[in-house]
């Protein structure tokens, strides 16, 4: 039976509009053997060399056969000899896992229709699943690989471009955080060390399907590079367009549901007041203090309604937790209900412009000058809203 598009008329799914229906709907594929994207050993190689080089003191020569990806990384190490550290391969070995859980083989890959001939960033892919018509846009594809879900085209220069694209985008995060240890590698070893050594069981799973849930509509959550995340204790970075803000807004990610654990956590972060606390006890607390601003169905959605705010914390964890391996085209954007999913949105976009407000105002007692981007005509209308 050929697949057949045909025009509907639009509908919603987790706030996602869809204006297509594929028929008939995919069935889930366990992929044999798993997909191996291009030039991923290849370009995987060349920066271990690279690294191994720099250890030994050999990078120049090295350098004069590299590819022009990464000569721009690697070559600001030539000015700065200083920064050889031992612990420079641990933080490496860190980035390039980082790397492998982008881009790890797709273990579930679901049927797909492009509406154009070629997939770039920000279009719209879509799918049909169990009679549910969805959405899936490219960034969202790029995030939820790191699940095992994938998505198959019946062109295959559509299959090449996506794969492509995860891929660039991939290797962007990697030279990204490589070039970050140049700043990690002065006077913080200890500290560096313990941190590394100890991110064995740091919730990355929760803080991945937090940014997945916050890019659900568009592309404004990126992943803390290795700097940002040992020595400012920042996850991710929140860039809206009418934040105004260079690098977008910082956010700690954490499951905690206790206000103690939360305390000690708080405690240990440089001017707090600056960083969103993206948990579920923080989300339960913007609940109780902000009752008005809550989706129609919210309570509904939940089941029940808790007794207190750690037992709405537990029950959004459990929301999360519960799902992190749903099977459906967008992965845990399936299984949160819609409520709770603009319950994050509403509570990220508060933060980050309060903790903004707050940066501004240590900015404008010390004499600094901000690092502002500039805001396009058509984001003047969100900044009013916030």
């Amino acid at each position: 039976m050929n697949n057949v598009l045909t025009k509907e008329e639009p509908d919603s799914l987790l706030g996602i509009t869809s204006l297509y229906r594929l028929l008939p709907p995919p069935q889930l594929e366990q992929v044999k053997p798993p997909l191996q994207l291009p030039d991923t050993t290849r370009f995987l190689d060349e920066i271990g060399e690279l690294e191994d080089a720099f250890n030994r003191g050999r990078l120049r020569p090295h350098l004069k056969w590299a590819s022009r990806r990464v000569t721009g990384v690697y070559r600001k190490l030539l000015s700065t000899p200083e920064a050889r550290n031992p612990l420079r391969a641990t933080a490496f070995r860190a980035c390039k896992s980082i790397f492998e859980r982008d881009i790890r083989p797709p273990t579930a890959i679901f049927d797909a229709e492009s509406l154009r001939t070629a997939v770039a960033f920000g279009e719209l892919t879509p799918l049909a699943w169990r009679s549910q018509e969805i959405q899936v846009q490219v960034h969202q594809a790029a995030l939820l690989r790191c699940w095992g879900i994938g998505y198959r085209f019946k062109q295959e220069e559509l299959n090449r471009s996506l794969e492509r694209t995860i891929l660039n985008g991939a290797m962007g995060r990697l030279l990204q955080n490589i070039d970050s240890l140049r700043a990690i590698t002065h006077g913080e070893g200890r500290f560096l060390a313990s941190r590394l050594m100890e991110n064995t069981d740091d919730g990355s799973d929760f803080e991945q399907a937090m940014m997945l849930i916050i890019n659900a509509s568009e592309p404004v959550a990126r992943r803390a590079t290795v700097y940002e995340d040992l020595l400012e204790k920042t996850d991710v970075r929140v860039k809206y367009l009418w934040l105004r803000r260079m690098n977008g807004a910082r956010v700690q990610v954490t499951k905690v549901v206790y206000p103690d654990w939360l305390k000690q956590k708080v405690a240990k972060i440089p001017d707090p007041d600056e960083i969103v606390l993206l948990s579920p006890l923080t989300l339960a607390q913007y609940v109780t203090n902000n009752m008005s601003l809550l989706d129609a169905n919210f309570w509904d959605s939940l089941g029940a309604r808790p007794a207190s705010e750690e037992e709405l914390a537990i029950c959004i964890r459990n929301i999360v937790e519960q799902n992190l391996t749903f099977n459906h085209p967008l992965g845990l954007l399936g299984a949160v209900p819609s409520p709770v999913h603009k319950l994050i949105d509403q509570f990220m976009r508060h933060g980050a412009l309060q903790t903004t407000k707050c940066l501004r105002t240590r900015e404008a007692a010390s004499g600094c000058r901000p690092r502002l981007h500039q805001v396009p005509p058509d984001a003047a209308a969100k900044a009013a809203a916030a």
